[in-house]
């Protein structure tokens, strides 16, 4: 690299600085609910939207490391993993492909996720089914850490809580719990999910042991982001609240089937 930084210091090229309104990007989209476009999303489109998300995850820094594993032709892994990133000043780790996602994980270790529902889906369920298999003691506590996370859960909401259920979590998160956080790199503070609506019972499993994942909603239109949960804010089995300069309206001129407008 120093010979490229070297050559390229010889040979000074000025920045070009583009303008808000200057188109950045032409993403083609089957269209969620009506025809197959070509969207034009310019500098501005990106930057407030990418500006926006970052204000949900406060914690994340320029000390933060992602793993990527979404395409970037799409919107959503344009700003939500490259742009992000580059604006925080974060590092990223590139997953080689969809099948090497679990062992980039435990490769690059990295703090924060950004993903789709599936990801989320085939870790559950590949944990589930390894428990089944193994059976014994294992499923015995992975069963027992369940019941007690749901129960601490339920405690919590009344402004409650019970040695007996605390003490039985702690032993199935160090037992068990412990683990699966070290298979995703064992750094986690959470991961982000859009594309599709996650499943509550999925979600709440994650949070259950240590990995909080917040829905979020957009279009590729909206480049792309509409609504977020924030790790501050959320409720799972939404997609959070508007984000900052976006406002969300329903046209009631426009009927669908049922009855329901945009």
């Amino acid at each position: 690299m120093a010979a490229v930084e070297q050559a390229g210091a010889a040979q000074p090229v000025p920045s070009t600085r583009p303008s808000p309104d200057d188109i950045a990007g032409l993403i083609y989209t089957s269209g969620t609910t009506g025809d197959p476009k070509g969207v034009l999303l310019s500098h501005a489109n990106f930057t407030s939207n990418t500006l926006a998300g970052l204000k949900k995850y406060p914690e994340l820094t320029e000390k933060g490391l992602s793993l990527a594993i979404l395409p970037w032709d799409h919107s959503y892994g344009q700003t939500a993993e490259l742009h992000a990133i580059i604006k925080l000043g974060a590092a990223m780790g590139i997953a080689e492909s969809p099948a090497t996602v679990a062992g980039d994980l435990a490769l690059v270790k990295p703090n924060w996720l950004i993903a789709v529902p599936r990801v989320f889906n085939r870790i559950y369920d590949g944990l589930h089914k390894k428990m089944e298999d193994t059976g014994g003691l294992a499923k015995t506590l992975f069963d027992m850490g369940v019941a007690a996370a749901k129960k601490k859960r339920e405690l919590a909401a009344e402004g409650k809580s019970c040695l007996l259920t605390n003490l039985k979590y702690g032993i199935a998160d160090k037992v068990v719990f412990a683990k699966v956080r070290e298979k995703m790199g064992g750094r986690l503070l959470g991961a982000m999910s859009g594309s599709a609506a996650m499943n509550p019972e999925i979600a709440q499993f994650f949070f259950d042991i240590g990995i909080p994942i917040y829905d979020c909603y957009g279009m590729t239109e909206t480049s792309p982001a509409i609504a977020m949960n924030a790790s501050y804010s959320y409720r799972l089995g939404s997609v959070g609240q508007a984000i900052d300069k976006v406002k969300i309206a329903i046209d009631s001129s426009v009927v669908q089937e049922g009855g329901h407008g945009w």
